[in-house]
């Protein structure tokens, strides 16, 4: 029952970790590899691939989904086929957290976030979309659910991260820098977002947790594919955005509204959840 738990916990690749050598952390994810030896500077010049499957996936969806959208998330207004990292603020200009934030549909958002904070946006999400004054409900037809369980995450970045994409979708259209786009990786259907990095590209694979095995073994076929962990991701990505350091927990957490906006995480229009509090 044990080693039941833990498969559920680590996901599909679970097996594939082991064979890898892999060290976890918390019981839910890789935090290394026995042959890992590359840091995160050192990782610009090489294409890796992560298991993210541990994290929190959120799924924002129905009709009144764009309008809670603007309201959580202080960030730029996102146009269908977008992603961006974006900051939801509490009422008291306090931090959520800042998830990545796709909008894959006219009324449908999707989340992942990696942090220790996930639980605590998702509880806001969810509050928030059940407000009620005087018997008004503004987002009465929006819906959050976690779809952690759906799909399996991985990230495929670096050097050659596009050309070794490129290869398993042919004609199809990769996304720009930001976007999210619908992919068939050959047979199997992913949807890919390219994250808002500056350097090399960065990919997150959304795909079906029975393809995980394959694909997992697919994308490591090539030799220019290696294996790295958590620990060397989290350094990577804190490199590109430094303000992850201040997400590594659950404890409160404040920026000021000049340090968000030096982040470039908020928009001009302050038509959102905790914007008078920051601004105050």
């Amino acid at each position: 029952m044990a080693e039941d738990n833990t498969i559920k916990r680590l996901g599909p690749l679970y097996a594939e970790h082991l064979l890898l050598g892999a060290s976890f952390e918390d019981g839910t994810r890789v935090l290394r590899y026995e042959s890992e030896s590359l840091d995160a500077p050192s990782l610009m010049n090489a294409t890796y691939l992560c298991d993210l499957t541990y994290a929190r996936l959120t799924l924002l969806s129905g009709q009144d989904s764009p309008a809670l959208a603007q309201a959580a998330f202080a960030g730029r207004k996102l146009e269908v086929g977008e992603c961006r990292y974006e900051p939801a603020l509490t009422g008291d200009g306090g931090i959520a957290s800042i998830p990545l934030l796709a909008r894959t549909g006219q009324n449908e958002y999707v989340m992942l976030d990696t942090s220790p904070r996930a639980e605590v946006l998702h509880a806001w999400l969810a509050f928030l979309s059940s407000i009620s004054q005087d018997g008004y409900e503004p987002y009465a037809h929006a819906d959050v659910q976690d779809v952690s369980a759906s799909h399996v995450l991985l990230l495929l970045g670096g050097k050659d991260a596009t050309v070794v994409l490129l290869d398993y979708v042919g004609d199809q259209p990769l996304p720009g820098k930001g976007c999210v786009a619908s992919c068939r990786l050959d047979r199997i259907p992913a949807i890919v977002l390219r994250l808002p990095t500056a350097s090399q590209p960065c990919y997150l694979i959304m795909a079906p947790p029975h393809t995980a095995v394959a694909l997992w073994r697919s994308f490591l076929s090539f030799t220019e594919v290696i294996p790295v962990g958590n620990a060397t991701i989290n350094k990577l990505l804190a490199s590109e955005f430094p303000w992850m350091d201040y997400l590594t927990s659950t404890d409160a957490v404040r920026l000021s509204s000049k340090a968000l906006m030096g982040h470039d995480l908020l928009r001009k229009d302050q038509d959102y959840v905790g914007a008078r509090a920051l601004f105050g």
